[in-house]
């Protein structure tokens, strides 16, 4: 294929992507007992460790990958249950 038809194609799939609705994953907890604050405290400590960890990789998909497995298995030590995820659109 000629590059302009290449730049064509994927221009066009950048409009209809942007015109459909974006949709997020949200993480659902069972944070037991724990006060907001201590669960605040605890997610952003867990956050910070799973990025300082992957700091150094390549950026990319399986650095998003390991950066969430190390993030949920830090706030499973603490006694955190991970309960799966839901979808939102915006």
């Amino acid at each position: 294929m000629p590059r302009c038809v290449l730049l064509m194609t994927s221009m066009a799939f950048s409009l209809l992507a942007a015109c459909m609705p974006q949709v997020q994953e949200s993480y659902v907890f069972d944070i037991g007992k724990l006060s907001k604050d201590d669960w605040r405290k605890i997610d952003a400590q867990c956050e910070y460790e799973a990025m300082k960890a992957t700091a150094s990789a390549k950026p990319g998909m399986v650095r998003v990958e390991e950066r969430e497995e190390l993030y949920l298995l830090c706030l499973k030590s603490r006694g955190i249950r991970y309960k799966g995820t839901v979808a939102t659109s915006s």
